[in-house]
């Protein structure tokens, strides 16, 4: 108002926008591998996505290997934003930088070397992000789980007779089992009969649970091959 009351309104005016940004991740780990033998190749897949109208400054994923498997390589290098990474043993990081809103993944390849049949070998990865005024976001972690498998083989042989006289048959039965929990690639089984004994015949086959390969003599001594027990 002025001096005498009258009401006076401004003839310019400004005003000032802020816009709000916020950004939020999220990491997830996958294996095609749910179960593996010693030796087998795992595949371990880390999936992280930011959402959000934000950019992810820095993020930093790190992923401890479980005992008996063996670091071979990894994809990190193609995701947008890569800024580096290294290994200490089992113990892997990765580092990225500008990582804009979207979807991205890569690849970890390890190979099982070690381990129990029934263990499971269970992978961690962790998710650490800043946004880009450099302030810490909640981080994110997941797991992935490998079940060892393999074969347990065990054999035992038994006559049909404990005594036996000149010209009596005595027919020997030789069991093998596979009590783990994978199929055996190949079995050998080898037999030496005894002095005093001539050998007959034998009913070495294939079955609905292994395949014979080849059988061969030689004296007193026979060799039997199988695969897919």
């Amino acid at each position: 108002t002025n001096d005498s009351g009258a009401l006076h309104l401004p003839t310019s005016w400004a005003n000032a926008t802020s816009v709000v940004t916020n950004v939020s991740m999220m990491v997830v780990k996958t294996t095609g591998n749910n179960t593996a033998y010693l030796g087998d190749l795992i595949q371990y897949t880390i999936y992280f996505n930011v959402t959000g109208n934000g950019t992810a400054a820095r993020v930093n994923i790190s992923d401890a290997l479980p005992v008996g498997v063996v670091y071979i390589s990894n994809s990190s290098k193609t995701v947008p934003g890569y800024a580096g990474s290294g290994n200490s043993g089992r113990y892997l990081w990765f580092n990225f930088t500008g990582v804009q809103p979207g979807s991205y993944s890569f690849v970890i390849n390890a190979t099982v070397n070690a381990g129990a049949i029934g263990d499971v070998l269970v992978n961690w990865a962790f998710l650490n992000f800043t946004n880009a005024l450099g302030v810490p976001i909640l981080p994110s972690q997941d797991d992935a789980r490998t079940t060892v498998i393999g074969p347990i083989i065990s054999v035992e042989k038994t006559p049909s007779l404990q005594y036996a006289d000149p010209g009596d048959t005595v027919i020997f039965t030789i069991w093998f089992n596979n009590t783990g929990s994978g199929a055996a690639g190949f079995v050998w089984v080898n037999d030496t009969l005894p002095a005093g004994v001539t050998y007959v015949g034998h009913t070495a086959s294939t079955s609905g649970t292994h395949t014979l390969l080849n059988w061969s003599r030689s004296g007193q001594q026979m060799w039997f091959n199988f695969t897919n027990v």
